[in-house]
């Protein structure tokens, strides 16, 4: 299960940092919450599609699970709130390789593409998790 969330971080650095570089503003901060919204909505409307219904729903998280009461309202603040403080990070980071060129000669020096690839690599070294 870890392995998607693994290819997630490292094709997001890699379109944000090598590919296009797709925009990631402060601005648009409030479409991850929203996303995770929808998800943790899809997730419990499939509590019974997981299991047979003499079962009980079967949740993929332990945090989504609704029969725990306060902990899950407290696990689903708390990772609202990691989710943002991350984007937050990104768009600073973007901003950060958006400032290099200024440094280059060129807009498109192999010292540039460098540091690009350095920060994919070292982001997702950081990120990215083999052995749970």
């Amino acid at each position: 299960m870890i392995m998607p969330h693994n290819f997630n971080s490292l094709f997001v650095l890699t379109e944000m940092a090598l590919l296009g570089g797709l925009p990631v503003r402060l601005s648009e901060m409030y479409l991850g919450p929203i996303y995770g919204v929808i998800y943790v909505l899809i997730a419990w409307n499939l509590t019974h599609f997981w299991t047979e219904k003499e079962s009980g729903p079967h949740f993929i998280y332990f945090f989504l699970d609704t029969t725990r009461g306060l902990a899950t309202t407290g696990a689903l603040v708390a990772l609202t709130t990691v989710l943002t403080l991350f984007y937050v990070i990104l768009s600073s980071a973007k901003g950060g390789l958006d400032y290099l060129p200024i440094y280059f000669e060129a807009k498109d020096s192999i010292g540039l593409l460098f540091c690009h690839v350095v920060f994919v690599l070292g982001i997702a070294s950081l990120v990215m998790r083999f052995r749970d």
